[in-house]
């Protein structure tokens, strides 16, 4: 019994941390953006395409794009919308206590929108 508890936890382990990897470039881009927002930039202001990045996340290209002091994330490929909600979780754990977001929700666009307003 011990065995097989040892078992499943190790594969839930490894499941997250092939999880937590495969999210490493949607990590490192939106945190770019977030210190930006509270060191450089008081807001990117409309034009913030200028500074869109794309990415691939799990084989599926997406593109994160600042505009004001929101950070939009989306995915240039169609995905089912539980693949939107299983981002916009992750990222919540991943901010959950970042005093600089105030709250991470998907658009009624199809989007996920990392709000750093003040």
């Amino acid at each position: 019994m011990k065995k097989l508890l040892k078992f499943f936890l190790g594969i839930i382990l490894l499941s997250t941390l092939i999880f937590y990897v495969g999210n490493l470039k949607m990590f490192k881009t939106t945190n770019y953006f977030i210190e930006q927002l509270s060191t450089s930039y008081r807001s990117y202001g409309l034009d913030g395409f200028k500074y869109a990045k794309a990415i691939t996340n799990f084989n599926s290209p997406m593109q994160i794009t600042p505009i004001g002091r929101l950070i939009i994330v989306k995915f240039d490929i169609y995905v089912r919308i539980n693949r939107y909600h299983l981002i916009r979780t992750t990222l919540k754990i991943r901010y959950i206590f970042d005093n600089r977001v105030n709250d991470i929700y998907i658009n009624n666009g199809g989007t996920i929108c990392i709000d750093c307003r003040r």
